[in-house]
């Protein structure tokens, strides 16, 4: 359920952190990953309570079959959820992960905007775009969702770490022909 927005205090942010990956995989794996960074949305409600919208693979995104592109987002009626989301918050306000935090709406605007959000990237994980580490991934669902919302983005965080920055997931994918030459659109 979208929270009910009638002050001014709405706030949509755009939070890049470095991403983490576990000691299990091998140093190559760890080391390339180190350097790429996660986007995630920020909504934090008129009462004050965070909420991420993010993507992510339904399977192990250094994997062989990594699986599609999802959509995580916080449940605001689910106190265990929002327990943790605040947990992570702190953590990331005080450093963690490289945090870097970028304003992106604030007032009566965000909510709408949140309220755009939510179902778009609903609606991008039915798609079942198959997830890659490089082009399709948690950053161009963020960006998608954003563009297909109206939000334009300029932000100081740059794209060169943010892998999938860019790559709407809601334009056709084209399907080629023999000689490698696009001819025929689908979704």
């Amino acid at each position: 359920m979208t929270p009910n927005c009638k002050s001014q205090e709405c706030k949509l942010e755009l939070v890049s952190t470095q991403i983490q990956v576990d000691e299990e995989y091998p140093t190559l794996v760890r080391d390339l990953v180190a350097k790429v960074r996660h986007l995630a949305l920020l909504f934090t409600d008129p009462y004050g309570v965070p909420q991420f919208a993010e993507g992510f693979p339904s399977g192990d995104p250094y994997s062989l079959d990594p699986g599609t592109v999802i959509a995580r987002i916080t449940d605001p009626n689910d106190i265990d959820e929002l327990d943790q989301v605040e947990y992570l918050l702190h953590k990331e306000r005080n450093g963690a992960f490289g945090a870097i935090f970028t304003t992106l709406i604030e007032g009566n605007l965000a909510c709408d905007k949140w309220d755009c959000i939510v179902p778009k990237m609903k609606y991008i994980e039915t798609l079942e775009k198959p997830y890659n580490l490089i082009t399709s991934n948690s950053n161009s669902m963020v960006y998608t969702a954003l563009k297909a919302c109206g939000i334009a983005i300029s932000w100081s965080g740059g794209i060169n770490n943010h892998f999938g920055w860019g790559n709407d997931l809601l334009k056709p994918r084209p399907i080629f022909d023999v000689k490698c030459r696009p001819h025929v659109y689908h979704a």
